[in-house]
């Protein structure tokens, strides 16, 4: 069963009250920690064997609103002279290595199929085929979604669309509104990880976060939670 956040907060004062009873609980600490213990397990577990990212890390933002600016704002290469961007900055999308985890772009509507996702550098390039002269591609530049094409006449018809990504933060989510006006993500909701990696998570945090604050001897964590990583690859859903 998927875990909130409050639950991840309370195994970890649960576990970090078997050595300490005066440990004084700071939610902001804990959040941080989990958020970028969550990012290092991320990175280290997908980039070293190149699975599938599992549905469970994707999480959607479902009603962005775009607005035109010229293409001197992310990519002056294009020959049109505007492009739509999104009005706020999202949440930073995480990165592995073969590119950010973006599984979908797509209009909001009854037509809810993705653009094409591309990096900043085929810009230049996009459109050049028999194919995608027509087409709208979506791209992450500093935080702003772009989407461009170079059939111009389809942007004013594009109000709105819907974003699913791998949040670095994904308490970030939090801060927009679906087109209905509720939230996107609360607390109450299902936090972004494995079982798996929380576990590693739990034991990388009182090892290396709490274990001298607390006095903890280093055989009584589990050390070997963290090389089982090798024998727990997990198998994954495909992106989005």
């Amino acid at each position: 069963m998927a875990k909130t956040l409050s639950k991840l907060r309370f195994e970890l004062l649960d576990i970090i009250n078997q050595y300490s009873d005066d440990f004084e609980a700071d939610y902001r600490l804990l959040d941080e920690l989990i958020m970028n213990k969550r990012v290092k397990w991320f990175e280290q577990v997908f980039n070293k064997f190149n699975n599938t990212v599992p549905a469970v890390y994707y999480q959607s933002i479902s009603c962005v609103p775009m607005e035109l600016v010229s293409t001197t704002d992310c990519c002056e290469e294009l020959t049109g002279c505007y492009v739509l961007r999104s009005v706020d900055q999202m949440p930073q999308v995480m990165s592995l290595s073969d590119g950010e985890m973006i599984a979908k772009v797509a209009p909001v509507g009854i037509d809810g199929r993705s653009y094409d996702i591309i990096s900043q550098f085929r810009i230049p390039y996009w459109g050049n085929g028999k194919y995608n002269k027509n087409a709208i591609a979506a791209t992450y530049i500093n935080d702003y979604l772009y989407l461009f094409s170079k059939d111009t006449i389809l942007y004013p018809q594009i109000e709105k669309i819907s974003f699913r990504a791998v949040f670095r933060g994904p308490k970030e989510a939090g801060k927009f509104t679906t087109c209905e006006g509720g939230i996107c993500w609360s607390e109450d909701d299902p936090y972004p990880i494995e079982e798996r990696l929380w576990e590693y998570m739990k034991t990388d945090i009182l090892n290396n976060d709490f274990k001298m604050k607390l006095g903890i001897p280093r055989d009584n964590v589990n050390d070997n939670q963290q090389n089982s990583t090798d024998n727990n690859q997990g198998n994954g859903n495909q992106k989005g």
